[in-house]
């Protein structure tokens, strides 16, 4: 992480506190620079940018901006942000996918049964996870897999999770 301070004046050093760095990182935990929704954003680099575009708006992404060979989607819950940009020389997406992008839903049993009606490749099928999410996973465009999930109530049976 790039940290950005400014410089003491010369000849000057800044007060030193043993709790400084401490201090610093809940500032920026507190006091973001950006909405948490735009802290992090993923970019894809599609081989068929219509296609993927399509599959995305399919699946409930709403289009923000086509450029031609660059897009950005967002996911309707306040934000979250997927940009799509065609390399020319991509080559053909991975027979199995490279990594999920994982969507809180409010009702995961009603996207399992949205994907069966649209016919979506279902690669890890609907269920109650240790991790304390009830997911399933349906294969997307350029290696990039989708995991629709909601989180289980913190009094279902079973092991205790983690506290995070």
């Amino acid at each position: 992480m790039l940290e950005c301070k400014a410089s003491p004046p010369r000849g000057r050093t800044p007060p030193y506190s043993p709790n400084s760095q401490r201090e610093d990182k809940a500032n920026a935990m507190t006091n973001p620079y950006a909405p948490p929704n735009q802290q992090l954003a993923v970019e894809v680099y599609v081989f068929d940018l219509h296609a993927s575009l399509a599959f995305y708006e399919r699946v409930g992404f709403q289009l923000v901006r086509d450029e031609g060979g660059f897009a950005e989607l967002i996911w309707p819950d306040g934000g979250s942000v997927l940009m799509l940009e065609q390399v020319a020389d991509q080559p053909q997406p991975p027979a199995k996918p490279v990594a999920n992008l994982r969507i809180l839903v409010p009702d995961v049993d009603a996207y399992r049964i949205t994907a069966a009606k649209m016919g979506l490749a279902v690669l890890n099928e609907l269920a109650d996870r240790d991790y304390g999410l009830r997911d399933f996973t349906v294969a997307g465009p350029d290696g990039i897999a989708l995991r629709f999930a909601s989180q289980l109530p913190d009094d279902r049976p079973g092991p205790p999770r983690d506290a995070d």
